[in-house]
């Protein structure tokens, strides 16, 4: 539990990761501590289910990939920049791919939201996910804690244990 809560505070609440949804801290979860005679065995995982992008920023990204529409024609998004120009030869390569009808109306419409700082685009080249590793320095960085502690437990269980 002390791992995870070091994980969650230390590394994804913007120290590593910028906090954005939670989806990746929700992921984060203990593995259930098991004890035998002599082994102690538990951890910590995360990057399971809607938070599967996680792993790409543990081990990094290998290559950059397209971004494509799914079911529209075109990407339209507000650059986190401010305003950006919009490129004509891509308004126009937009609006004809859009439809032959209306395509003034379209042409304007794009070059509007343009004008607001928007951009349309085909498709979108992201570069690779970043190497921004969370758990694996976590687990570095609090591997000395950890055994200290598991090691005053299993101290305090064998007292226990020879006095009743």
């Amino acid at each position: 539990m002390m791992l995870r809560t070091y994980i969650v505070t230390q590394k994804l609440e913007g120290q590593v990761l910028h906090h954005r949804s939670g989806t990746l801290i929700d992921s984060t979860q203990t593995i259930p501590t098991t004890a035998t005679d002599t082994t102690i065995t538990g951890g910590v995982t995360s990057a399971g289910g809607p938070a599967f992008y996680g792993v790409f920023f543990e081990k990094g990204g290998t290559h950059s990939y397209t971004i494509r529409p799914v079911s529209k024609k075109a990407l339209a998004f507000f650059s986190g920049d401010g305003p950006v120009p919009l490129n004509a030869s891509v308004t126009s390569q937009v609006s004809r791919n859009l439809s032959s009808r209306n395509l003034s109306l379209k042409s304007a419409a794009i070059e509007k939201f343009g004008n607001l700082g928007g951009v349309v685009v085909k498709s979108v080249n992201h570069p690779p996910v970043p190497h921004l590793p969370y758990m694996s320095p976590s687990l570095n960085e609090k591997r000395d804690e950890i055994r200290d502690n598991l090691q005053r437990a299993a101290v305090d269980a064998g007292i226990e244990a020879m006095n009743s």
